[in-house]
């Protein structure tokens, strides 16, 4: 069974100028923090990118993340083994986990562009089923993905509406 984390970002306009050089600041956040993190076709399953796809809107830029870049799942990001890991010691690895995709997150609802973020994460034996849907602000990911995820190595079938300082420079913007 595989794992994976991932999402999309909905800009408010798509593309929008200076998206790529957007991308490579999120992308240096991303190694910085710990992560790799992949943008729409640059997906490397194909299969994940098309299960992103369908979650998301128009103006909406899929996302993966691994630890690795040589990974193409989020197993050693998301699904510590319980085996090698006693239960404090897997919510460290989550928190620290979360905390990277964070500030990848953080970074990119700044933006005015970023109106919000949708974070999912499933097991490969789930992928297609009903999520729980839970609300975040970009300050609170961490706990509310901790609160979300059992200390296990389990991955539950989340789906977090993440909003920021970019969504409510949006929404002012837009009124």
């Amino acid at each position: 069974m595989s794992c994976f984390a991932g999402g999309h970002l909905l800009f408010k306009d798509d593309p929008f100028e200076g998206q790529d050089t957007f991308l490579f600041e999120l992308i240096k956040v991303a190694a910085g923090a710990g992560v790799q993190v992949q943008f729409g076709h640059a997906i490397c399953q194909t299969f994940v990118r098309d299960w992103l796809g369908r979650m998301a809107d128009a103006n909406a830029l899929p996302f993966f993340v691994t630890r690795s870049p040589v990974e193409d799942t989020s197993d050693t990001l998301i699904a510590p083994d319980p085996f090698l890991h006693p239960p404090t010691d897997i919510e460290r690895v989550l928190r620290a986990s979360f905390g990277a995709i964070h500030q990848v997150l953080a970074r990119a609802l700044e933006s005015t562009d970023v109106h919000s973020a949708m974070v999912v994460f499933s097991d490969s034996e789930r992928i297609d089923e009903t999520y729980v849907e839970i609300a975040a602000s970009s300050i609170d990911f961490v706990e509310v993905c901790l609160g979300g995820f059992p200390r296990d190595g389990s991955v539950p079938t989340l789906r977090i509406a993440v909003s920021g300082a970019g969504a409510r420079r949006y929404r002012r913007n837009d009124a």
